[in-house]
């Protein structure tokens, strides 16, 4: 992991910018619930003592309000997205790179013994995950616990006993997302191996079509396709 995030140094500012816009994107989403529960509270509940009016332009103000925060939150979200995309997909075009030319590198001995469906795999769809690693969930872990501590904060000022009841879950939850974490890494290992053996078999049978056509294997290559189809189906759905 630390190696990974050695790629980040030339986009440092980049990154920085994208934390910005997350925070900026969180304290728009505090501030929605905000918005409706002075509505209800000010012209609804209170409708009695400001009269139809009053309670009417009320809520019309907190409407449109509630809207530009919607336009708002819709353009900060947008400009995060694309500066990830950016920089993940100029952290993995570097990583191509780098692992071709290393590819390049090897001796001739070394492809007598890999399959070339499973370097072809390592290549372009296993620094894919590591681009999703980048733009997607290293954003996320860090919009969602600004989320949690911004939340957390609401509650305890809006009322402290409440919230110190809602607290009383956190165990719970805790526990139960170590254990999703521990089961969803051994899915995604064997999900990963399951689409590197296909890509594998593909490659390779592909590359020899004439020779099984010769032999007249198409069925049994066929049926073995399907076998090898399944397995990554199952692992899909593990």
């Amino acid at each position: 992991m630390k190696r990974l995030l050695t790629y980040l140094k030339p986009h440092k500012w980049m990154m920085l910018l994208a934390s910005i816009l997350v925070t900026a994107l969180i304290g728009v989403e505090l501030y929605k619930p905000i918005i409706i529960g002075n509505a209800i509270d000010d012209y609804i509940n209170g409708f009695g003592e400001l009269g139809t009016e009053a309670a009417y332009y009320g809520i019309l103000r907190a409407g449109v309000l509630y809207a530009l925060m919607l336009l708002l939150g819709f353009l900060l979200n947008a400009s995060n997205t694309w500066i990830l995309q950016k920089v993940g997909q100029s952290i993995i075009y570097k990583m191509r790179e780098e692992v071709f030319t290393h590819i390049h590198s090897l001796s001739v001995n070394f492809f007598n013994t890999p399959p070339v469906g499973k370097l072809v795999t390592r290549v372009s769809n296993d620094t894919e995950a590591v681009n999703e690693l980048f733009s997607q969930i290293l954003a996320k872990l860090f919009k969602n616990s600004v989320k949690i501590i911004g939340f957390a904060v609401v509650m305890l000022s809006i009322d402290v006993r409440m919230a110190l009841y809602s607290f009383l879950l956190l165990p719970f939850v805790t526990a139960l997302t170590f254990f999703f974490r521990y089961m969803s890494r051994k899915a995604y290992r064997l999900t990963r191996n399951r689409i590197t053996e296909l890509n594998t078999f593909l490659s390779e049978h592909i590359s020899g079509m004439k020779l099984i056509q010769i032999f007249a294997r198409e069925k049994e290559k066929y049926k073995e396709f399907e076998w090898k189809s399944e397995l990554l189906f199952k692992a899909n759905w593990r």
